[in-house]
Parts: C-alpha cells; structure tokens; sequence
C-alpha cells in the first residue's frame, strides 16, 4: 500500500489529483500523519518544478536555491516581487536564492510550494 502511494504521489498529473490523492487517503485510512503530509508536499513540490523547469531545489540552512533550467517556464514578472518578498538574489546561472524562516521544515515545503505557484505563468 505504501509504494502504491507513493507511485501515485509521485507521477501526478495536476495540483488537484494529488488533493484527490490525499482526501482519498484520508477517507480511507482517517487523519493523516505529518509524515504523510510531507509526501504530499514534495509532490506538489516535484509537480510545480517540473511544470517551471527548475533543475533543482535545495535548502542551505534558512536559504533556499532554487536552479531554473536556461528554457524555465517561470513567469520572469514574478521574480522582482518574490526577490523583494524574499530577501533574494538570483545570479546569471539561473541560480536564485531565497531566504526563508528555517525553523520548522513543514513551514520551508508550504512556503517553497507557494513561492513555485507564484513563478507559474497564467
């Protein structure tokens, strides 16, 4: 059952199939543990950087890298308004940096996932 979820988690198509995912798994199994909660956040996390071509994300104390691929998809009108939010730097290599309170990681994931679905083009 476990790997099963993890597949599912894992190969989503959209934001919703995994809300689908999780609701379902919460009918089915009752309240979710944070570890679970935490699977369904690198899968948002794993969906939303490859819909943007992010290379890759990391984490460096309360700093995030974000590394964009050079054919991103990100919204480049996004990124003054998150580098301003954020405290951040980006370098010509696609490399942005992001400061971010790195006292609870379910906190980094949520804030991680929104800062991704800001860089979404509508």
């Amino acid at each position: 059952l476990r790997l099963n979820l993890y597949k599912r988690v894992s190969s989503v198509e959209s934001l919703q199939e995994l809300k689908e995912i999780e609701a379902e798994t919460a009918d089915r199994y009752g309240p979710v543990p944070g570890s679970v909660r935490n699977l369904f956040r690198y899968g948002a996390v794993k969906y939303l950087a490859g819909r943007l071509k992010i290379e890759s994300i990391d984490r460096s104390g309360d700093k995030i890298i974000f590394k964009f691929f050079p054919d991103s998809k990100a919204d480049p009108g996004q990124f003054i308004k998150i580098l301003d939010d954020y405290s951040g730097s980006i370098a010509p290599d696609g490399l942005m940096t992001l400061a971010v309170d790195g006292s609870r990681s379910g906190k980094i994931m949520d804030e991680t996932i929104s800062i991704l679905k800001e860089l979404m083009i509508l």
